[in-house]
């Protein structure tokens, strides 16, 4: 006898199996979508909400600003002999964040830069503490000269130290040293004048300064960079003579020598000009030492300098970036004596 047939179980799973497998594509879409959302919702919170402050993080930390010092205008006598230039000089900064030990790196650092006892900007001391305070920049030096230069690269090149960089800055170079020093004044670090003529016509001399834009890698290669041309500073003429004012110095100090005074002025004058061809005041300094300058040393004498006009009335007083010839100082101008 044939047995009964019995019925087939996949007619009763079949429609059970299908609202399982419905539920399990809407989850997994259910969480593709959660998924997405989230992405979105960051993606809005960092290029939307955070924009600006995540663009001014990368542009410290790819993007390095410098200012570019422009040249100082020059101070010439009545002949256009340069009593007061300008040269170029190297200083020396850190990346402190590139040191492994900033105390050793200081340590190395002022024993080569730290040449002038009466400079208290580059002892270890303070070039630790500008290390410590900074961290993407710190002066170590500035315009050094160029045996210390020398030096600091033989340290950067043997690998005793890292994060060492050189910098061009400009500097005031006065030919004569002590020469008419009351009269044209002294310049500081920044370049700014503190004394005589060089304070006095300030705004004319020092010029409008420009700025270097560059764009650097993890590793602080220069990708690309821009620049914005500084505007160098106007030139001055003065009335006084370079010879005549040597000559006036020399009579005053053999003269002082033999009255033993503290003190003394000799004024040198065209009686049909009246211009001041010489300007000679004791005691004086060198305004290339302007650390060991002292304040009190210029105001002794400020009343008396600054009292005579020494500019070329209505002439050629003021002179936007004449073509002077810069190989030697005894050089002339293509322009003839007003």
């Amino acid at each position: 006898m044939a047995s009964p047939v019995r019925p087939s179980r996949n007619r009763y799973t079949a429609p059970r199996a299908t609202p399982l497998k419905l539920a399990r594509f809407w989850l997994v879409c259910l969480f593709f979508l959660l998924w997405a959302i989230l992405i979105a919702s960051r993606l809005f919170w960092l290029q939307v909400v955070r924009h600006k402050e995540f663009v001014e993080r990368a542009e410290r930390q790819q993007e390095r600003t410098f200012e570019v010092a422009p040249r100082r205008g020059v101070l010439y006598d009545r002949n256009l002999r340069e009593l007061a230039m300008t040269v170029q000089v190297d200083s020396i900064f850190a990346v402190p964040s590139e040191m492994n030990d900033k105390q050793a790196a200081a340590h190395a650092l002022a024993a080569v830069v730290h040449t002038d006892p009466d400079d208290a900007q580059t002892t270890e001391e303070q070039i630790n503490s500008r290390l410590e305070a900074g961290r993407n920049f710190a002066w170590v030096a500035r315009r050094v000269t160029a045996e210390t230069a020398a030096k600091v690269k033989t340290l950067i090149t043997s690998g005793a130290i890292k994060g060492i960089y050189f910098q061009k800055e400009f500097q005031r170079f006065y030919p004569d040293n002590e020469i008419a020093a009351q009269v044209l004044g002294y310049v500081g670090l920044d370049d700014n004048g503190l004394g005589g003529l060089e304070l006095k016509f300030e705004p004319q001399l020092h010029g409008e300064p420009g700025r270097m834009f560059t764009a650097m890698d993890a590793r602080r290669h220069i990708l690309g960079s821009s620049e914005h041309e500084p505007e160098p500073g106007q030139n001055l003429v003065l009335t006084i003579d370079e010879n005549i004012q040597f000559l006036a110095e020399r009579a005053l100090d053999h003269v002082m020598e033999q009255t033993r005074a503290d003190n003394g002025t000799v004024v040198v004058q065209d009686v049909h000009t009246g211009q001041i061809l010489a300007l000679a005041i004791r005691p004086t300094f060198n305004p290339n030492l302007f650390r060991r300058t002292t304040p009190a040393l210029l105001r002794n004498h400020a009343d008396r300098s600054s009292s005579w006009s020494l500019t070329r009335p209505l002439s050629i007083s003021m002179l936007q970036r004449p073509t002077i010839p810069s190989t030697a100082r005894e050089a002339r101008s293509p322009w003839p004596a007003a």
